[in-house]
């Protein structure tokens, strides 16, 4: 009878129990984010009717983590990984508590997120240098990054479906509680986690000052820097994210302008994306035996460009919800094998570093994009946006070509 438990359990979970705990968390999580982050998206815009406060809530999120990464990703490779999870998991939910007495305020609104962000740019270094110490057997990472994602995507696409429907059911301060709730869950997930005892003994040396640590963050960017596989990843991410500030930051206000659709309609959109993405996440690891990672990026880079400069000049919602689920599967076919070329590539002692600097640089240009667009927006339709963040897709993509001789082979340069 063990042994059958433990065969559907392998089956169930290929990476071992101790992932569990991990992916519930992350799942839970993520339900209470996507709730939160349609709501936020639909509250700002029909109380200003304005595109720039949108695009402003989405700086105000993103804009920490170009300061904050490479600092937090060198705490996370001196540090204690499950502590960094916990303290930024109970800090989030904290900064949601105090905005429930202001939600009404989007200044506070703007503030709060900002700060939540701050904090979040500890967390996601540390999460992200998780997966490559959980497993060890050849090509297991590429499947738990999969997993990772799918469990996140299917979170996203409940949490986006009923983030409307709550929204007009429990309002705005409901959706943050629910949120708040959700990070709580998530530190009670990670506190169960098991990580080897070789990481977690990790703690941050008593002789790490602030000079030995600001050159800790120093040279983890030499070595980024020299290293050639991780710098062609580095610029077709940068690219790439600012592709992806022209496009989704204002998804809402296409939906709405050109689309006209209400609440529920956007919700079922949105849920659209994610789907896509988490059918992605399912083709990418088939797609990934058969064909090298590099080459994936590539393809469907050039694939993206042209879906989404077709996505702008569609005003049908049928036709809008299958290129948008297309969409997702795009996406998800390019995330998951550069994340996962730049842990691999990334090696034990400077992955926290890694991950943190290709954080910050995809927010840069995230951000870079968000500003041309705030001001652009104005002046230019939705479309036109929409046709910009496409061709930077496909030079993206074209990007990836001149890199494709040095960057194809995902050996480990720098262990």
């Amino acid at each position: 009878m063990k042994k059958q438990i433990g065969k559907f359990i392998a089956v169930l979970l290929p990476f071992g129990v101790d992932v569990l705990p991990l992916l519930v968390g992350q799942g839970i999580s993520k339900i209470g984010d996507s709730m939160l982050l349609v709501a936020l998206n639909l509250t700002v815009f029909q109380s200003t009717h304005s595109g720039t406060l949108v695009g402003l809530l989405d700086m105000a999120i993103v804009l920490p983590t170009i300061v904050l990464g490479p600092v937090a990703g060198t705490l996370v490779d001196h540090g204690h990984l499950k502590r960094i999870l916990l303290l930024t998991s109970f800090f989030q939910a904290a900064m949601l508590a105090i905005l429930i007495p202001y939600q009404s305020n989007i200044y506070v609104l703007l503030v709060v997120l900002f700060l939540v962000s701050a904090i979040s740019s500890f967390y996601m270094p540390a999460f992200f240098s998780l997966p490559p110490r959980l497993v060890t057997e050849e090509n297991a990472l590429l499947r738990l990054n999969s997993t990772l994602s799918i469990t996140a995507l299917l979170a996203s696409i409940l949490g986006a479906s009923i983030g409307g429907i709550a929204l007009f059911f429990i309002g705005i301060r409901g959706v943050i509680i629910v949120d708040l709730i959700s990070f709580v869950i998530l530190a009670v997930c990670i506190f169960l986690i098991k990580i080897p005892q070789q990481v977690a003994d990790s703690e941050i040396s008593l002789s790490l000052r602030w000079k030995s640590f600001y050159s800790s963050v120093i040279d983890g960017i030499r070595e980024i820097y020299k290293h050639s596989s991780l710098r062609g990843l580095m610029t077709i991410f940068f690219i790439y994210s600012l592709a992806d500030g022209f496009f989704y930051p204002y998804l809402v206000v296409w939906a709405t302008q050109i689309l006209q659709v209400d609440n529920a309609h956007y919700g079922l959109l949105y849920s659209a994306l994610t789907a896509g993405a988490a059918f992605g996440s399912v083709f990418v690891i088939w797609l990934g035996k058969r064909v090298s990672l590099l080459r994936i990026i590539v393809i469907m880079l050039i694939a993206l460009g042209v879906f989404v400069i077709s996505l702008a000049f569609n005003t049908n919602y049928l036709v809008a919800f299958c290129f948008v689920l297309f969409f997702g599967l795009l996406r998800a076919s390019i995330g998951l094998p550069t994340t996962t070329l730049v842990q691999e590539k990334a090696g034990d002692q400077l992955i926290g570093r890694v991950m943190g600097a290709y954080q910050s640089l995809g927010e840069l240009a995230y951000v870079m994009a968000l500003a041309a667009t705030a001001i652009a927006i104005k002046f230019v339709g939705i479309q036109v946006l929409f046709v910009v963040g496409g061709v930077f897709y496909f030079l993206s993509g074209f990007v990836g070509l001149i890199f494709l001789h040095n960057i194809s082979t995902v050996a480990t340069d720098n262990k």
